[in-house]
């Protein structure tokens, strides 16, 4: 063997290393990409139901701040006090949910609802 055929040889076998190993890069790189277009697509949704939810609400709210306008005071204030005790009751909710159920797909969001259920929470008292 000559040194050019080593030279060959030696050059083949860097470029097939090279390109293995740009191919596998490649492929992870893809893969990424993948993921993260995955999760904006959740995330998306996730926000759409948000700007849903709150549209919703909002109706819901109208109506509602219409109805206690025109009621008694005793009434008014049983409204507060129940609302009061329902929100406590979903914070907590939201708290434990959060820990049980969100946290295993997403532990920045479970962690996010957890901090802000808590805080939420430590306002009512």
């Amino acid at each position: 063997m000559t040194v050019e055929d080593n030279y060959k040889s030696d050059k083949s076998t860097i470029d097939i290393a090279l390109d293995n190993m740009l191919n596998t890069l490649s492929k992870e790189v893809i893969s990424k990409f993948h993921e993260l277009e995955e999760k904006i697509e959740s995330i998306e949704k996730q926000v759409a139901t948000l700007v849903l939810a709150y549209g919703e609400q909002a109706v819901f709210m109208e109506a509602l701040i219409g109805q206690i306008a025109f009621s008694t005071q005793e009434a008014q204030s049983s409204f507060h006090e129940t609302l009061k005790q329902a929100r406590k009751s979903m914070l907590e909710v939201m708290k434990d949910g959060s820990e049980a159920f969100v946290a295993g797909s997403d532990k920045n969001v479970g962690e996010s609802i957890n901090n802000l259920a808590t805080e939420k929470l430590s306002d009512l008292s």
